[in-house]
């Protein structure tokens, strides 16, 4: 009999210590979702696309960083795939979860919402995030947003505010200076969905900046865009009925500029509106005083005309011939300042190359800047090329194409112009 009560209360202890251990551990019942967009998503773009989820939780940046150093992140997500992160204070477990979505052309996941209300609790209690790679279509904008006027923020207020209509893609390009006497901002780029029903919108965003070094800041948003818009990175935000919330809040200092492109997608709801807002502090109240200078000659509006496609040929052998960027200023439709450096609107060129030689040849390609000091960033069949800074009428190399002997190569070629450069621009091709 004592063996066996022996046995009775170790069981009794064991089950007790479980129970303890189990109330004590983190739970992870709750989970939230992060849908973002890729074809594919890389890692990269996910870490950061999961560190602004966190950070727009008030999650205190150090045990933000902590996560990020132990989350276990695919190399690529593709499209229907989805993976989750468990996180509590002391760490995080990652856990894949291969093809979770059954038919991404038509998920509706719009349970998890994020919100912004300033007087939310910063403790976080652990939760299971799940980050899903969901269809959306990669479509071209029908309107560039131009943000340009005043460029140099000296006060809060709206900077600029316009409608998103359901599968009208937007452009929205951002271009401010902090005013050097004036006090540092934050620039704001929210959506207001004033309608009763929630509205769902599709973010591909990319900021050079803040930096002093302006024409710096326009080519590393130049570069960055032209790489995700290429995949389709991008965020997918769920904006409750009669509600505000920030996709991007950057600090600007004073003498700092930003440069951003960002497209934007209404997939679901009625239209909402795209504002864009200097604050004084991030959880300040919206101001809808529009902040204008008579007196400021840059320009805010909106712009018919976002993409320019040029079908070409060269022949190897011909005199050199080339294609001028930028050379035509674009109108406002609502009789404002013209987009004279056409910012915002993407250039492609079907370049067929011909080689009636009976050996291969090559055909150089090169940027010229005529209007005065220019980066550009070129893109041709999907590899990036990068033009630092170039003096007016200066030649740069951009690259060789080799076209093989009595034959011909098509190429896709497209570049788009850059903030604080100066246009027009050209891009030559010659033989060697």
């Amino acid at each position: 009999m004592k063996s066996k009560d022996c046995i009775y209360t170790f069981i009794i202890l064991t089950i007790i210590s479980l129970f303890f251990i189990l109330s004590s551990s983190p739970s992870y019942g709750v989970e939230e979702i992060l849908n973002i967009s890729g074809d594919p998503a890389d890692s990269p773009f996910i870490k950061e696309q999961i560190k602004k989820y966190l950070a727009d939780k008030k999650m205190d940046p150090a045990i933000i960083d902590g996560i990020m150093n132990s989350a276990s992140v695919p190399s690529f997500l593709r499209v229907g795939e989805s993976f989750s992160i468990e996180i509590n204070p002391d760490g995080i477990k990652g856990k894949k979860a291969g093809n979770s979505i059954k038919n991404p052309t038509t998920s509706t996941d719009t349970d998890e919402k994020p919100t912004t209300d300033k007087n939310s609790d910063t403790r976080i209690n652990p939760f299971r995030l799940v980050i899903k790679n969901i269809f959306v279509p990669n479509l071209p904008a029908e309107m560039v947003a131009l943000s340009n006027s005043p460029e140099k923020i000296k006060k809060p207020g709206l900077l600029f505010d316009a409608g998103l209509l359901k599968y009208k893609p937007v452009r929205l390009r951002v271009y401010h200076l902090g005013e050097e006497n004036s006090t540092p901002h934050y620039v704001g780029i929210f959506i207001t969905n004033r309608q009763n029903k929630p509205a769902r919108v599709h973010f591909v965003s990319a900021t050079g900046g803040p930096d002093k070094n302006w024409m710096f800041a326009g080519h590393i948003n130049n570069m960055k865009f032209m790489y995700r818009k290429e995949k389709n990175l991008g965020r997918v935000y769920d904006i409750p009925g009669n509600s505000s919330i920030p996709l991007e809040m950057i600090y600007l200092s004073p003498g700092e500029v930003i440069s951003g492109t960002y497209d934007l997608l209404l997939t679901q709801g009625n239209p909402v509106q795209i504002q864009v807002f200097a604050l004084d502090k991030v959880d300040d109240d919206l101001n809808f005083y529009i902040a204008s200078d008579k007196e400021d000659t840059h320009s805010r509006g909106a712009y018919p005309i976002t993409h320019v496609d040029t079908r070409g040929s060269f022949t190897i052998g011909d005199s050199p011939v080339f294609y001028t960027v930028a050379d035509t200023p674009i109108q406002d439709i609502f009789q404002g300042k013209a987009n004279k450096g056409n910012y915002g609107v993407v250039y492609t060129y079907e370049m067929t190359l011909k080689n009636p030689c009976h050996e291969s040849k090559s055909v150089n390609f090169l940027f010229q800047p005529r209007g005065g000091p220019a980066t550009a960033t070129f893109s041709f069949d999907g590899q990036v090329i990068s033009v630092g800074t170039t003096q007016s009428y200066q030649l740069v190399h951009l690259c060789r194409i080799r076209v093989d002997a009595d034959s011909e190569k098509t190429i896709l070629i497209k570049t788009m112009p850059e903030d604080a450069s100066n246009y027009p621009i050209r891009m030559l091709l010659m033989g060697d």
